[in-house]
């Protein structure tokens, strides 16, 4: 609680009033983003979300020099646990698909896919091994376009936050949640993340209801593994995956390079 005092009341940061400044190709000028990896196509590539996952034909909406790869979903339960009304929902490219014209559409002539030819992507996906090609509401969290720097480059320009302002509020309402009950602070700043959505105001909080704001707020900025596991919930089960009695998983294996160059060290329990 005092370490995230200090990064709020040295006033530096603060919530954008658009939550997708802190995404775009040129989001350095973003006032939220504390500490970032600063992707560039030419100087630090490697950030290809656009063609992990885009169709192949969205090539034609965003004007790609690349054709994606067609991989990438949100799991439907995810997609649905957004209100309708959230801004954050505009984060995922949902319904039929066109060319940058926004009027001729977007066709996939690939068999057996129920949807038929034009492309229209659904939240729902028929099942893990035998999705179809237009299955998943895809990611377009981050400002997708051609690189600035490199404009035939596969990799973006959006720098990845690895920490954001919005996250020292929740971290902080999460702590006053778990350490001073009934503190109202919490709710207060869980609150703000909200308004900034757009959406309604909690009146109570739950453990359930901080990880799910937590899941809406910074899905796909690489931190639902280590909340599920400090909120108890990693080994549970969730759509196609099957619960996990054994929590072994919930630390990672020391790499194999790592032992063989220190006898001192022991491979984690379960590898």
């Amino acid at each position: 609680i005092k370490a995230c005092d200090a990064v709020i009341d040295a006033g530096v940061y603060q919530l954008e009033d658009d939550y997708f400044t802190n995404f775009k190709i040129q989001n350095e000028v973003s006032r939220e983003n504390i500490f970032v990896i600063p992707f560039d196509a030419v100087h630090y590539p490697g950030f290809s979300l656009s063609a992990m996952t885009l169709h192949y034909a969205s090539q034609e909406t965003f004007d790609l020099s690349f054709q994606p790869w067609n991989g990438f979903c949100a799991v439907e339960e995810f997609y649905n646990s957004f209100d309708e009304n959230d801004d954050r929902i505009e984060s995922f490219i949902v319904g039929p698909q066109f060319e940058s014209d926004g009027v001729t559409p977007l066709l996939d002539g690939s068999a057996g896919d129920p949807d038929g030819e034009p492309i229209n992507f659904t939240p729902h996906i028929n099942s893990l091994d035998d999705a179809y090609r237009q299955d998943g509401a895809r990611v377009s969290k981050f400002e997708i376009g051609r690189s600035i720097s490199n404009p035939e480059a596969t990799g973006m320009d959006n720098d990845f936050p690895i920490f954001r302002y919005a996250d020292v509020l929740l971290m902080k309402a999460e702590a006053l949640y778990r350490f001073i009950p009934d503190n109202q602070e919490d709710l207060i700043l869980v609150n703000q993340i909200r308004n900034r959505a757009n959406i309604e105001p909690l009146t109570e909080l739950t453990a359930e209801i901080i990880l799910a704001e937590r899941g809406r707020e910074f899905f796909c900025e690489a931190w639902r593994r280590t909340d599920l596991i400090r909120f108890g919930k990693y080994n549970d089960a969730w759509w196609e995956k099957p619960a996990d009695p054994s929590d072994h998983v919930n630390i990672f294996p020391i790499p194999q390079g790592a032992l063989n160059d220190n006898f001192n060290l022991r491979q984690n329990p379960g590898y």
